[in-house]
């Protein structure tokens, strides 16, 4: 799949600080079931990290949702190259934490939404999330680092 690359980056100009964002993303999850919700803060107290158990039937799946900071600041460092974003994008790591966790909030909203439309599960969108506390890994990672064995198809079914 390419990257496709759009006329702005999405909430690249924000002010919101990540914390405001956070607890509006936690206000979210908590409103629409989440339960024991956790965050975890790098050395400078920024938010790194928004944790929660997801309720299915009557099973806690825990849910892990972070937030990316090198691959946003890489992101800017491209949208610089390419005269979309100014120069002074560069290497502001305060600006990617705001920005990353804005997006972030709305990618969540998005998916609240869908489940709230009847159109998916809670965990069917955020299967890729569940986090495995004993290695520290989400199902993503584990399919990723597993190079997705067991992931089979049928050619003829995908129109291959």
């Amino acid at each position: 799949m390419s990257r496709r690359t759009y006329k702005k980056l999405q909430n690249f100009s924000t002010t919101v600080d990540s914390h405001k964002t956070v607890m509006e993303i936690e206000k979210m999850l908590s409103e629409f079931g989440a339960t024991k919700i956790m965050k975890e803060y790098d050395e400078k107290s920024r938010p790194i990290l928004l944790a929660f158990m997801l309720k299915v039937g009557m099973k806690e799946i825990p849910i892990k949702l972070d937030v990316k900071i090198p691959q946003v600041l890489m992101t800017f460092d491209e949208e610089i190259k390419n005269k979309k974003l100014p120069q002074s994008y560069s290497g502001d790591v305060e600006r990617a934490f705001k920005v990353g966790w804005r997006n972030l909030k709305d990618w969540v909203y998005a998916q609240l939404t869908k489940i709230r439309m009847n159109q998916a599960k809670p965990l069917e969108l955020f299967l890729s999330y569940v986090y495995d506390g004993i290695d520290g890994e989400t199902f993503y990672e584990k399919l990723e680092r597993n190079k997705f064995q067991g992931i089979e198809y049928k050619k003829d079914e995908m129109g291959s």
